[in-house]
């Protein structure tokens, strides 16, 4: 068997110890079994670990953070929406997946606008709930019309300014005698550019809210666990009791508008009522309508009535000024008729 000085003059052995023993940080050795069976002579092998590689190993190594953390808002969106293209369901079509990345990137857009370009991990609860209250601030035609190019900041600002002039242009009117004053606040209502309505607000909110349960179970990113599930969406009853207050009564200018139209005052024919003529077609859409404005009926209700539930009485001109008719309708159930 060689001796440590004549593997040690080899050219090899020369050549290979330093590197293997540098980068291993190992005791070298040579090892009786290869060192027969080598045409070369002994070979080296790693068989005690030095203790500074021990201590290595015990050190804790620093955890990488995930690239997703430095994302924004708008960035995480912009991966998603590529994500999903990539993986997209090829029975969809291809404009509900564009009516997606639209709906994605809008949602995304007005975030960053109203609440500022932050980190998706710096969300907060107060941050959504601002986002909730400053989109209905934002026209119903964000995106189009004169709102086209515009960030959803800018469109607010101009949908507030519109309608700050529309309103003054109104009160000029009122204030010259022009505009009746029963209907000044029906007509203040009027002016008003109409914002986004609660539908719209819930999509968005959940569009953000599914934006950050995808990066906390899918890119494992360390989102609050309560966010995704923060229950901050309008309910049905919430639309439904916006909707009724949205529905507003007819003004007493139209309500004069309204009958006197040529279905009421004369018109060419059934066919073309709304053309002034000397006709007078009492059928139901004579009736109806001033069923509903006379005794507050609902169009379904009076429609169902029999000729026989109608009681008309007829005043004459000393108990009133000019004609008056009175319609009152019996509530007797149609299924007995």
């Amino acid at each position: 068997m060689p001796d440590r000085t004549a593997v040690e003059a080899h050219p090899l052995s020369q050549a290979t110890r330093p590197v293997v023993a540098a980068a291993a940080s190992v005791h070298v050795t040579t090892s009786p079994v290869t060192a027969s069976a080598s045409p070369i002579g002994p070979t080296a092998t790693m068989v005690d670990r030095t203790p500074e590689a021990a201590e290595a190993d015990t050190r804790p190594q620093p955890q990488r953070a995930s690239p997703a953390t430095d994302w924004t808002i708008q960035q995480a969106m912009g991966e998603r929406v590529c994500r999903r293209q990539r993986d997209t369901n090829p029975v969809k079509t291809a404009s509900l997946c564009k009516e997606e990345e639209r709906n994605y990137r809008v949602a995304a857009e007005l975030f960053t606008s109203l609440i500022g370009d932050r980190r998706a991990v710096d969300v907060t609860e107060d941050d959504l709930l601002r986002f909730r209250g400053e989109l209905h601030r934002v026209p119903t035609l964000f995106g189009r019309g004169t709102y086209r190019n515009m960030t959803g900041a800018e469109a607010v600002a101009r949908a507030d300014a519109v309608t700050a002039s529309q309103q003054a242009a109104v009160m000029a009117r009122a204030e010259d005698g022009h505009l009746d004053r029963d209907n000044l606040a029906h007509e203040l209502r009027d002016a008003e550019v109409p914002r986004l309505s609660m539908k719209t607000v819930n999509k968005h909110l959940d569009t953000i809210k599914g934006l950050l349960r995808w990066l906390r179970t899918t890119m494992k990113v360390a989102i609050d666990r309560d966010l995704p599930d923060l229950r901050i969406r309008y309910d049905q009853k919430d639309i439904g009791r916006a909707a009724n207050a949205d529905r507003e009564a007819f003004s007493s200018a139209e309500i004069r508008k309204l009958f006197a139209s040529p279905c009421w005052t004369g018109c060419a024919g059934v066919d073309h009522r709304h053309r002034p003529g000397f006709k007078m077609v009492k059928d139901a859409k004579f009736w109806i309508p001033l069923l509903a404005a006379l005794e507050g009926v609902r169009l379904g209700e009076a429609a169902q009535l029999l000729t026989t539930d109608i009681q008309l009485r007829c005043f004459d001109q000393d108990d009133a000024v000019g004609a008056a008719i009175r319609l009152r309708r019996h509530l007797f159930p149609l299924a007995n008729e």
